[in-house]
């Protein structure tokens, strides 16, 4: 890993946990579902990318290296740990933030009644 992909994926996450702790942007439970079919189909998109012949900037045939349809093997069991272990696990993380701002907003709005 790179520093960055550090950036571009560990920054972006950090933002969204903040965001999603200082807004008002609803998360419902049902929606780790969106997040399982974009993995999907990215996926699929990386399948059709590495049998088109697609290259990424350092000229290898895949996206990522846990991506590598080389060997399909790992790369289906990769992918399916993420999409079917990992994602959902991250966005109950999510909701756990979500539930826990609105815990304490009612509190605070129950103290400070307007």
């Amino acid at each position: 890993m790179t520093v960055i992909d550090g950036f571009t994926h560990g920054v972006n996450a950090v933002y969204v946990m903040v965001n999603l702790g200082v807004t008002s942007v609803p998360v419902r439970f049902y929606h780790f579902f969106h997040g399982v079919l974009f993995g999907i189909t990215y996926v699929i998109f990386t399948v059709i990318y590495y049998a088109a012949g697609g290259t990424n900037h350092q000229d290898k045939s895949y996206v990522y290296p846990v991506l590598d349809w080389s060997d399909p093997g790992t790369t289906i069991a990769y992918a399916a740990a993420s999409i079917l272990i990992a994602m959902p696990l991250c966005h109950f993380l999510l909701y756990g933030i979500y539930a826990l701002r609105r815990c304490t907003s009612r509190q605070q709005s129950a103290s400070y009644p307007v």
